[in-house]
């Protein structure tokens, strides 16, 4: 390589924390780009265990969301009768907790805290379905005061 493709790859290390955990992190700037918005990539930058998690935990809220969509859309549906709605139900209790467990394995291996689950953070989707994402993300913020972050 000739020293112009080597001043090419040269960048200019900045550092920064994690918007989510706190860590240090380092933000890598071409020197040809202008620093206006550094104080803006500042805020947005995360570390790649936390990029990792805010994936995964992406994917469950996905899942949480499109089970209780199913259950609201047979509920909603007339022609549904009682107990094929309860086997919707059944159906959909059983895959929230399926979800909601990995939701809880998954905040508790991230934060570093003990593993806590219990049955109502099924029943308080299914209440209000219309909260699901805020629930989990309650529950996820309730993991981490427990872990004390």
């Amino acid at each position: 390589m000739d020293t112009e493709q080597t001043e090419q790859l040269q960048c200019i290390d900045e550092p920064s924390r994690c918007r989510i955990c706190g860590c240090g992190v380092t933000l890598r700037i071409d020197p040809d780009c202008p620093a206006i918005h550094l104080d803006t990539w500042r805020k947005m930058v995360c570390c790649d265990r936390c990029h990792t998690h805010c994936i995964r935990m992406r994917s469950l809220k996905a899942a949480a969301c499109k089970a209780v969509s199913q259950l609201v859309a047979a509920k909603m549906n007339l022609q549904f009768r009682q107990d094929k709605l309860e086997a919707v139900e059944k159906h959909v209790q059983e895959t929230l907790s399926r979800i909601t467990r990995l939701i809880a394995e998954q905040a508790c291996k991230h934060w570093r805290a003990e593993f806590s689950w219990d049955y109502d953070f099924v029943l308080q989707i299914i209440e209000k379905p219309e909260n699901t994402e805020r629930t989990i993300e309650l529950y996820e913020r309730m993991v981490r005061r427990s872990a004390g972050k």
